[in-house]
């Protein structure tokens, strides 16, 4: 058993796809995933992949920027229309492809980030910890929302139901004020339950992740 694992990854080994291997100290980087508890996939082009995206499902693609056919640009289009796999994490690194140019464009195509190979094993394994966390706090805020509409059309059917029944019966309408009341209780309850359904993003952001690699010494090539 090794120590130094993250307590949440204990629970079930996830899955990470290296596509492209030209990463620095990449063997060091691979032994950092498993010994953290992750299964370690691997795919040589941007096609492969792909493929193995769509079969494997992975929590996590780290893909080099440089890929000589199929590129890193299509691979990460082709999985942010995938619906299956839509929702994974995707980092991409380069090396001499580490330009303004290049970085816009990956983060236009969907990646969450991308990143130097030069960059410090700690600090990408910290980031990508960091963006499965923050994938994971997204959907639990997006289930929460899902749950509470549910309540609220609840409601809204209720407060629709007593409404027809005050139009429709003598007995209901002379307690029509008594009802009133009760209706815009609920509708104030309606609304105060919608309103907090949606957290901010700032309130659901986990913590930062200690970074042991300082963006702002990176010399973007004009």
């Amino acid at each position: 058993m090794h120590l130094n694992r993250t307590p949440y990854l204990l629970s079930f080994r996830r899955k990470v796809l290296i596509v492209g291997g030209q990463f620095e100290r990449f063997a060091e980087l691979v032994r950092t995933f498993d010994r953290n508890d992750f299964e370690v996939l691997f795919a040589n082009s941007g096609s492969e992949g792909l493929r193995a995206a769509r079969v494997e499902r992975p929590d996590l693609i780290l893909c080099d920027l440089g890929l000589p056919e199929f590129s890193a640009i299509e691979l990460c289009r082709e999985v942010r229309n995938d619906a299956v796999v839509s929702g994974t994490a995707f980092l991409m690194l380069s090396r001499r492809y580490h330009n303004r140019q290049n970085i816009t464009e990956a983060l236009a195509a969907g990646a969450d980030d991308c990143l130097p190979h030069e960059a410090a094993v700690e600090y990408l394994f910290a980031k990508s910890l960091w963006e499965l966390h923050r994938l994971e706090i997204e959907v639990e805020r997006r289930e929460a929302a899902e749950a509470v509409e549910r309540r609220s059309q609840v409601l809204s059917e209720i407060v629709e139901h007593l409404a027809s029944q005050a139009a429709a019966e003598p007995s209901v309408r002379e307690a029509n004020p008594l009802l009133r009341e009760v209706l815009e209780s609920i509708a104030a309850l309606l609304s105060d339950s919608r309103g907090t359904a949606r957290p901010s993003k700032r309130s659901c952001e986990p913590a930062p992740v200690p970074q042991t690699y300082d963006h702002s010494v990176i010399e973007f090539a004009m």
